[in-house]
């Protein structure tokens, strides 16, 4: 009888706690439904539609001052007028957001009128020279798909949902907020800030999960923002998609001038490149770590000189030398008695450093050029041992990591050294054939798409100063690594999965390695595709122009231009200039250095492997 008591004390206690925590929590879970229909993917604005929403609201911007009368749906836009899909409309100039008006909750044709209303009120005695108005840039945003957020999915689906940011967004209804997913990709949320964004510092993550649960909603948008020509952009993370078939060889050229332009811009009057851009704080970041900061400032040393020898004009090769100039002052490191130079920063000296200075100074007209091409090449050469392996720290002597980078940056510097002056190194191939076994030896031991660039263009010159076919087939053995040629149809990249789409790897391994930007898989594929074209390699070739096709119309999206900056206030720091990544809108030297170089790869292909890039197989 006691034991029976005491469990009905314990049965009434635990029921209490549980009234009070579901009372502590608010009670029942809140749900929302639109007022009325809404629309899906399948039947939201039409192109012509919403060439109509943002050519009206231009419009209006022009005749706000001498118009009368109450606001009227056009008759264009009919359909969408029962409809009930929260919306945003914002102006856009020069980086400066003018206006901002959402909708919600109510039917299109009564909502929409009224946003033109308050358009002209907050315009109110603000006048627009034509020049101006030109400038403007009207964005529009629609929600659709609504579904309530599930917190066991959230945390299942971590991966996914991580390379998902700024293609989702959230509602929590009780606040009545909308966190449009163009608004996480313009503030630079990633994933693992996603709840810090929703509940603050204070809360944890399980415990914004929890708060938020049957209480927010996640939902898609359709985004787009008038073009130049008035014409309706779509965008997806604030940039638009390009179509495989439309890629044209010309808007190669458009864009590296364009880069060109950056460089330029971003030069300070010392003759220093800016590391990191960061856009959601309108400032500069330095480098965490300085010998990240000097590898890449080197190779971005080096593709300006590229640039400026294939641009050709005088002020940009000035430019050029002036950066070289500064980065060969701060770093560079001569010892005379060993006839050798290198680039130390701190107590470090490595050897991808090393190489990004001999490759500037090989494309340069630096008034010391034989002598440091000279000393930098025998360091280089110093740095590899009698099996063909590279050590690739100088400094400290104990260290010999980052082999996947630096010896195949190393074997390309001292190939294009032989290809300048094949006579006066002749040795240059015999060592990078010892270089080649070694490092085939390790990639098959431990592949990562990481290593395949670099070596792939190193190896492409070997291949053309030996013509030995064990170049050729690991060449194409690290390439089809990439792209999956038999298991693959049309040979798409074996990144099926991709976290950001300016960065790829490969999410079958348990821990996936190092990524790379997609700029450097394309620097590299050029030359495979080249090869497969010299070799007749059909199926590779199918395969590779595939590739390179997917991967310039990512570049073409990651780069920065007056399409998708309109929401920077500082245009100069980023025009021009490619984004980290999808996921990421910084912009790193680094990423200009990968992205143009692939761009001007591209831009120097034959004609007829060329043609394989820009002319879309027929079916």
């Amino acid at each position: 009888m006691k034991t029976r008591r005491t469990l009905l004390i314990l049965l009434i206690f635990a029921a209490l706690i549980g009234l009070g925590i579901y009372f502590f929590k608010g009670g029942p879970k809140t749900r929302f439904s639109f007022s009325g229909p809404h629309f899906d993917f399948l039947s939201g604005p039409t192109s012509e539609e919403k060439s109509e929403i943002l050519q009206t609201v231009r419009d209006r911007l022009k005749r706000c001052e001498n118009s009368a009368g109450p606001e009227t749906v056009p008759s264009r836009l009919a359909r969408l007028n029962p409809y009930t899909n929260p919306y945003y409309v914002r102006l856009w100039l020069k980086g400066k957001k003018l206006f901002e008006r959402r909708g919600q909750g109510g039917a299109f044709e009564a909502s929409f009128p009224k946003t033109l209303q308050h358009l002209c009120a907050q315009m109110k005695g603000r006048e627009f020279s034509p020049e101006e108005l030109k400038e403007v840039r009207v964005e529009v945003s629609f929600a659709y798909d609504l579904k309530p957020f599930d917190e066991r999915y959230f945390l299942e689906k971590k991966k996914r949902l991580s390379s998902e940011m700024g293609l989702f967004g959230i509602f929590l209804p009780e606040e009545g907020r909308w966190i449009y997913p163009a608004d996480f990709s313009r503030r630079n949320v990633p994933f693992k800030k996603l709840f810090r964004a929703l509940c603050g510092k204070e809360k944890g993550q399980e415990e914004c999960l929890d708060s938020i649960e049957g209480r927010a909603f996640i939902f898609r948008a359709f985004n787009f923002v008038d073009t130049e020509d008035g014409s309706p952009l779509d965008l997806f993370r604030l940039s638009p998609f390009y179509s495989l078939k439309t890629l044209e060889a010309e808007e190669v050229d458009r864009r590296l001038h364009l880069l060109g332009d950056w460089f330029l811009s971003n030069l300070s009057e010392g003759g220093n490149l800016p590391y990191l851009f960061v856009p959601s704080l309108g400032r500069q970041a330095k480098a965490k770590n300085p010998r990240h900061y000097w590898v890449r400032q080197w190779m971005a040393t080096w593709f300006f000189q590229r640039l400026a020898n294939f641009i050709d004009e005088p002020d940009f090769r000035q430019a050029a030398l002036k950066n070289l100039t500064k980065n060969l002052e701060r770093t560079l490191k001569i010892e005379e008695d060993r006839e050798i130079a290198y680039i130390r920063y701190g107590g470090e000296a490595d050897l991808g450093c090393a190489s990004g200075a001999l490759m500037s100074l090989l494309e340069s007209r630096h008034p010391e050029r034989a002598k440091l091409i000279r000393y930098l090449a025998n360091f280089i050469l110093g740095q590899q041992e009698a099996n063909g392996k590279f050590r690739t720290f100088y400094l400290p002597a104990d260290r010999d990591d980052n082999q996947d980078f630096y010896p195949g940056e190393a074997m390309l510097a001292l190939m294009i050294l032989y290809e300048k002056d094949p006579k006066a190194h002749l040795q240059i191939p015999e060592r990078m054939d010892k270089a080649f076994r070694y490092y085939r030896d390790h990639f098959r031991a431990h592949p990562n798409p990481a290593f395949v660039p670099w070596q792939t263009e190193a190896l492409y010159k070997l291949f053309q100063a030996q013509k030995n076919r064990e170049v050729a087939d690991f060449i194409f053995e690290m390439n089809d690594f990439l792209v999956k040629v038999k298991k693959v149809p049309e040979g798409v990249s074996r990144f099926e999965e991709l976290e950001s789409l300016g960065r790829l790897y490969d999410p079958s391994e348990p821990r996936p390695k190092a990524s790379i930007v997609s700029g450097g898989h394309t620097e590299g594929m050029t030359d495979a595709l080249t090869l497969a074209v010299e070799l007749q390699d059909r199926e590779r070739v199918k395969a590779y122009s595939q590739a390179l096709r997917l991967w310039l119309s990512l570049l073409f999206r990651l780069q920065y231009t007056s399409e998708n900056s309109f929401y920077v206030p500082q245009q100069k720091a980023v025009l021009g200039a490619f984004r980290i990544s999808e996921t990421d809108n910084n912009v790193q030297v680094d990423n200009n250095q990968h992205g143009g170089n692939a761009l001007l790869k591209v831009h120097l292909l034959n004609r007829k492997v060329s043609s394989l890039v820009f002319e879309v197989p027929q079916k």
